[in-house]
């Protein structure tokens, strides 16, 4: 004779495993390949909208020698991931790339712009009297995704004729 006890437990432990088993499907899926091998470097660069692009040629040298772990690029482990400032930016696996997202080749000049610019200004890391940290939290995101946006910008390549 089962009791009614019983039977709850059963159907809870069933209705838990069941639960457990989509989760851990679920995980295991989000880092399946999402797309066949392609040629190119093994790595894409996402941008904040979601496009992609290819890696240049600097950007390789960053993955080609040893680095530290925190000289490392930040590499994304999954396309919809963000990173602590709020921004969908990053190098992915291009092997994670959903099929749906075309890779856009970089502009050939990329590089050099990048390098004439330099370092440019970064918000403060100290307080401001009167200011928050919640506000100066704000601004340096603010400032990081402004200068994400630009940064890709630079990188978009326009192959329209008279375009450079």
């Amino acid at each position: 004779v089962v009791s009614l006890s019983n039977l709850l437990w059963l159907v809870w432990c069933l209705v838990r495993a069941l639960l457990r088993s989509l989760v851990l499907i679920g995980a295991f899926w989000r880092w399946l390949p999402r797309r066949p091998s392609e040629p190119g470097f093994k790595y894409v660069y996402v941008n904040q909208d979601g496009s992609a692009r290819e890696v240049s040629p600097a950007e390789q040298q960053e993955f080609a020698g040893y680095f530290d772990y925190a000289d490392a690029p930040p590499i994304k482990f999954t396309w919809e991931s963000l990173d602590p400032w709020g921004s969908r930016s990053g190098f992915l696996p291009r092997r994670l790339l959903p099929k749906r997202i075309r890779v856009e080749p970089v502009h050939p000049n990329f590089d050099a712009v990048v390098a004439a610019l330099g370092n440019t200004w970064q918000p403060s890391p100290y307080p401001e009297p009167g200011v928050s940290h919640r506000e100066l939290w704000a601004r340096a995101c603010r400032w990081h995704l402004e200068a994400e946006r630009r940064r890709e910008a630079m990188a978009k390549y326009d192959s329209s004729p008279g375009q450079s």
